[in-house]
């Protein structure tokens, strides 16, 4: 078995120089194996199959040998591998604290554009996923569960076709085109930029104003004038009273109904209840929450009470009584 699995990973990580590209192979019919992007990821099965193939190698030399042999292993592994071996402080020390003070100045809530690869060295300044922390949104972020409809999203307000950038940024939201409009919808009131990528400077407009600049960090920091509610309808107002991550409160008050737009995500679970009675939740603008809203003052509720957490609950309780019923009988 780990014979098989170091040659097939050694093989699969040759990509195009193997004798047969068996890596294309997979790319091409088999689902999901596209988003490993690289062959050579593969070599993390080369390492696997060669530790287990030591190990039993090992297990046939008497204990003093195999123990002397196990140490100079050890030995030179960790001699080679302190190259790569790089210690910096925990993020949260290198952060910018005179940034996040102005992300944070709000009292709405709005969101930030890192727009910026992983390995820019803005992201010290603010990690992309140091938002949660702060309790500052962020309209990006470095994760491998994106959702499909927002990853779209983005790509078709850059002018893409959908998923059309997904070999490039599988692992993070693409970079958002920072003229397009839907930088105004998406709430995006603040924009970090690092100085070397900015297509902003020089430019005369009135829509994004420089805030800060830091050289030493090398960012720079605009402000989005034409910036948009995260919640707003046509020809009414929309207030909010309660945000937090499963439940949002709104009052609203319109002249005749119409639709309330949110740039929230939409998802299955999340729920829609006006002064108290259910309606249904829509997806709009591609991947967005919205709901329709009659005439008049309204409270409106979004919750996210999904289902699937009910069930998952009943299957752990029925689980663990099964488990102490098997056991006291034991």
């Amino acid at each position: 078995m780990f014979w098989a699995i170091t040659l097939f990973g050694l093989w699969v990580s040759l990509g195009p120089n193997a004798p047969v590209d068996l890596q294309y192979i997979l790319w091409k019919f088999v689902p999901m194996y596209k988003y490993l992007r690289i062959p050579p990821r593969h070599l993390i099965l080369v390492v696997f199959g060669l530790s287990g193939l030591i190990g039993l190698a090992l297990q046939r030399v008497k204990k003093p040998l195999s123990l002397l042999i196990a140490f100079f292993i050890s030995a030179e592994m960790i001699l080679f591998a302190r190259h790569f071996i790089a210690l910096k402080p925990i993020p949260e020390t290198r952060h910018d604290t005179e940034l996040i003070g102005i992300l944070k100045q709000d009292s709405q809530p709005y969101r930030v554009l890192t727009n910026f690869g992983a390995w820019i060295p803005p992201r010290d300044s603010f990690d992309f996923d140091a938002g949660m922390q702060y309790r500052i949104f962020n309209a990006t972020g470095y994760d491998p569960s994106i959702l499909r409809s927002y990853y779209e999203y983005i790509d078709l307000a850059n002018g893409n076709a959908p998923g059309s950038s997904i070999l490039a940024h599988d692992v993070q939201v693409p970079y958002l085109n920072i003229f397009s409009q839907a930088t105004d919808f998406l709430n995006i009131k603040y924009m970090l930029v690092p100085r070397g990528y900015d297509l902003l400077y020089g430019v005369k407009t009135d829509r994004l104003v420089l805030l800060r600049e830091d050289v030493k960090r090398d960012y720079r920091l605009y402000e989005n004038k034409n910036v948009q509610p995260r919640f707003f309808i046509e020809g009414g107002t929309v207030t909010i009273e309660k945000y937090s991550p499963n439940e949002i409160v709104l009052s609203t008050d319109v002249p005749k109904g119409a639709t309330l737009f949110s740039s929230e995500v939409f998802y299955p679970g999340w729920e829609g209840f006006i002064d108290g009675k259910k309606v249904d939740v829509i997806k709009a603008n591609h991947a967005f929450r919205a709901l329709f809203v009659p005439v008049g003052k309204h409270t409106v509720v979004f919750r996210y009470q999904p289902t699937i957490f009910w069930i998952g609950g009943i299957v752990s309780a029925l689980t663990a009584m099964g488990c102490l019923v098997w056991l006291r009988r034991g």
